[in-house]
């Protein structure tokens, strides 16, 4: 049967991660050694920087998505483009190249995560996206577009096990699950986001520019343009009281 907060062994769950979650859903402040578990949560330089990394993640969720999304809402331009010129089975090829590079990449950055400064990596992570997506834009073949695409479905994987690990530090037990939820609506935004302007982007051309090359490039554009705010969060969060730090585990209540 399904354990339980109170029915986990010691070694199921360190210590001071099975003493917040016990005092979390209880609605008690006091972990199993009489010490407030709770309160570094409520410290207001921690909410601030709370405030400003949701504010990242939610930013780089919507990016993320959009910029996915936005190679399926491209296909029909693709296939007219004079320049590719592609058929429905390359493109099929290009948009398997994307999810094999975010399906293998995965495991990787989530390692990452545990061992790198967390809101340093998402930095990382933004401007590869944006990188990748100008590669993309500058496409001259179906090989150098499946690349590309490659590159940028490795690139984006890194936001998912990130933002697990953030949020699991940011925020209490029972916060958790309404936080992955709102992130969600965000991720589900974006790839809206990235459909609606793709296919109206990509059907015509611009000063002489194709429109596929337009769409991608706007998804880079945006990716540059949550980076000053990313920058900002991680200048908060400098310091000892930061969080994400790759000795701090992600697990358990949050330095105070």
């Amino acid at each position: 049967s399904p354990q339980t907060p109170h029915s986990m062994s010691d070694d199921s769950t360190p210590g001071e991660d099975r003493s917040l979650i016990r005092a979390s859903a209880a609605g008690n402040d006091v972990g199993d050694d009489g010490e407030d578990v709770l309160s570094p949560y409520r410290t207001p330089s921690f909410r601030r920087r709370r405030r400003w990394l949701m504010l990242v993640l939610h930013s780089c969720n919507v990016v993320d998505a959009m910029d996915g999304a936005i190679l399926s809402a491209v296909f029909r331009a693709l296939e007219r483009s004079p320049v590719l010129h592609l058929t429905p089975a390359v493109m099929g090829t290009v948009s398997f190249a994307q999810a094999i590079g975010s399906a293998l990449s995965a495991p990787v950055w989530g390692a990452v995560a545990d061992s790198w400064d967390r809101p340093r990596l998402l930095i990382l992570g933004v401007a590869s996206w944006a990188l990748t997506s100008f590669a993309s834009a500058c496409a001259t073949s179906a090989g150098t577009l499946a690349v590309s695409r490659a590159l940028t479905g490795a690139c984006l994987a890194l936001l998912g096990p990130l933002s697990f690990a953030l949020v699991c530090e940011l925020h209490q037990p029972h916060e958790r699950g309404a936080t992955f939820g709102v992130l969600s609506l965000s991720g589900s935004l974006g790839g809206m986001a990235g459909s609606m302007v793709g296919t109206p982007v990509a059907a015509h051309s611009w000063g002489g520019v194709e429109g596929w090359r337009v769409a991608f490039a706007l998804g880079g554009a945006a990716a540059i343009a949550v980076l000053p705010c990313a920058t900002s969060a991680v200048a908060l969060n400098a310091g000892d009281g930061g969080v994400g730090k790759a000795h701090s585990g992600g697990g358990g209540a949050p330095p105070s």
